[in-house]
Parts: structure tokens; C-alpha cells; sequence
């Protein structure tokens, strides 16, 4: 409702010193209980009648208008500024800017949105079936794992990088990093990392198929076992093949066969290849071997405390992904 004239509340004051109920005014007058008994409280304490003027400017948005950009931001979240004030016909005269103002007043940031890896249906009950599962685990039982994983690396990082800079330096030689069409040299590395803290970084050949697979195993893994071990793969095709089960299988290994496929985040080795990029990113390898002689300073300074870290975070990744039901979790 908008503001009551001077001449109704000229009327309020006269109807209620002539005995008339608070109720009785709001009925005759048509206004509400509570505006007959506010414009009464200001006038016994002496504030008059008159209608204060409002300081700054007046809004460009109706309180109701901005309550339902707001929400149509929310179930659209994806949605323009520009786009939020074409689907509001209130708004159409509201500049981009006002829309933004009232969205951050809201707490509504415009960020960037996270990348997360598109997951079938099948796969997603497979996720989730998979962590029920494997629920009653605790750390001490997942410590027995070793979890492996392949991973690219290349002269030239793909990553986003942050550089403070000017206004007009953004094309300046000092405030750009590099890239080459192709992305430069790169590099296929395979590690794994245990319960101990212990990590494990190789070189894998040019072409990683089921035969060079398992040299890479019989040399960088093997070493490693004991009788409590269980070995974690993902299901790369060279990874699955039936000779390389076979492999696994005369060697003694005991696997963790039934690792759910599209699942990442559920794999702690990939938390340390991102910081493994991260610091890479920052170096300037001129050619493969400097590149491999900086990922294996990189990998050697990652502490084991952060293995074991991740380590405790197993059982907290699959209750996570049990509660968002197969879908991409957080990690």
C-alpha cells in the first residue's frame, strides 16, 4: 500500500477522539488495523501527521519487484542481469547495473560456475550403490589402499592464472602467459600414494597400452605391496584388459575391482595432481626432461601429512556423494 494522504489521517485522529475502535476507523476508512494504530502512536507522541521525506534517491524497484528478481535468480541461476530485468516488466526501464546492485544486496555473487563431470544415470547408481557399500570403512581400512591414477602434463599449463596487474597492462608482455597452439611438449606420468604417506611418481612411455601398463606396475608398484595391500585402478581400457588382470592376478595383487567409473572425486590421488599442476604451472620447462625433472622436485615436496590427510577424507567423500545420491560431489 502506499503512503496515507494528510487528509486520512486528519480523519484517523477524528474518528478515534470521537470514541470510535481502531477497528471501526480501519473498516470505515478502508486501511489497515495496524496503519490506524501506528498513525495514532506518532500523533499521542507528537510526531504530527505530515509524510516524512524519504533521504536518496527513489528506488527503482518496488521491495515486492526486488523480492521476485531475487527469486527468479534463484531458480534461475544461470540468467543474465540483462536477461532477469527482460523477464520482469517492472524492470524493463532498470539499468544492468541497478539489477546487479539489488542481486549482490541479496547476496546473490555473480562466480564462476565449477566444472564438474557429466554423469550418466548408470553410472550414478553405480556411485552411489558403491559408496552404501563401502560406507562401514573406517580410515585405518582404507589406509590398505593404494590408489593410483595416469596424468598429462604439458609445457605449457591449460590452468587459469591470476596476475595483478593495471588498468590497460592486460596485453602487456609481463601480465600474459604463454601457450602454443598445441599446448607444447607433454608428458604421461603414473603415481600412486599409500596410507603411510608414502608417494610413487613414473615415467610412462609415449604410448601407454596393456603391455607398458604392466612394466609400469611390475616396476613402480610391485616394490611396494604387502600382504595387506589393495591395489585402486580406474577402468582405462589398459587398466581393464584381460591381460593385464591376468598380470595383477599371477603377481598376487589383490584389487579393488569394483572402482565405480566416472568417479574422480573419489579418487585422492587427483587432489594431488592438482596441486602437482598448480606448481608446475609456475616453472618453465624448455624441453620433456626438464619437464620430469621438475615434476619429480614438485612431487618430492609434497609432505606426507597431506597423503594422510587425504586419507581421513575417504569416508567423508562417500557419505557426501550417498547425500547428493550419485552425483558429482564437492571433492
Amino acid at each position: 500500500m502506499g503512503k496515507i494522504s494528510h487528509d486520512v489521517k486528519v480523519l484517523v485522529i477524528a474518528y478515534l477522539k470521537d470514541g470510535a475502535s481502531q477497528r471501526q476507523v480501519s473498516q470505515k476508512l478502508g486501511i489497515a488495523k495496524t496503519t490506524v494504530q501506528n498513525i495514532w502512536d506518532k500523533f499521542s507522541k507528537g510526531m504530527g501527521l505530515e509524510n516524512r521525506v524519504s533521504p536518496g534517491r527513489p528506488r527503482k524497484l518496488s521491495r515486492r519487484d526486488e523480492r521476485k528478481l531475487v527469486i527468479t535468480s534463484k531458480r534461475n541461476p544461470f540468467l543474465t542481469p540483462k536477461e532477469l530485468a527482460e523477464s520482469m516488466p517492472n524492470a524493463a526501464n532498470v539499468s544492468i547495473s541497478t539489477v546487479r546492485r539489488y542481486l549482490r544486496r541479496n547476496l546473490l555473487f555473480a562466480r564462476v560456475a565449477a566444472r564438474k563431470l557429466m554423469i550418466s544415470p548408470e553410472n550414478k547408481r553405480k556411485r552411489l550403490a558403491w559408496c552404501k557399500a563401502y560406507k562401514t570403512w573406517d580410515v585405518n581400512s582404507w589406509k590398505n589402499v593404494i590408489f593410483s591414477d595416469e596424468s598429462l602434463f604439458e609445457q605449457y599449463s591449460r590452468r587459469r592464472i591470476l596476475v595483478r596487474r593495471r588498468i590497460g597492462q592486460r596485453n602487456l608482455n609481463t601480465f600474459v602467459t604463454k601457450t602454443v597452439a598445441n599446448g607444447g611438449f607433454r608428458l604421461m606420468v603414473w603415481g600412486a600414494i599409500k596410507g603411510d604417506g608414502t608417494k610413487m611418481l613414473f615415467r610412462c612411455p609415449s604410448i601407454l597400452n596393456s603391455e607398458t601398463y604392466q612394466n609400469v606396475l611390475h616396476t613402480a608398484l610391485l616394490p611396494q605391496l604387502n600382504s595387506n595391500s589393495i591395489f585402486m585402478q580406474d577402468g582405462a581400457p589398459c587398466h581393464r584388459s584381460r591381460s593385464t588382470l591376468t598380470f595383477l592376478e599371477n603377481h598376487g595383487v589383490c584389487l579393488l575391482s569394483d572402482w565405480p567409473a566416472q568417479s574422480p572425486d573419489l579418487n585422492i590421488i587427483e587432489n594431488l595432481w592438482a596441486t602437482l599442476k598448480k606448481n608446475v604451472s609456475r616453472r618453465h620447462p624448455k624441453n620433456k626432461e626438464d619437464l620430469w625433472a621438475i615434476l619429480q622436485e614438485e612431487w618430492s615436496k609434497v609432505d606426507s601429512s597431506e597423503v594422510r590427510n587425504l586419507y581421513d577424507s575417504v569416508p567423508r567423500r562417500l557419505q557426501v556423494v550417498i547425500k547428493e545420491k550419485g552425483f558429482p560431489s564437492k571433492y
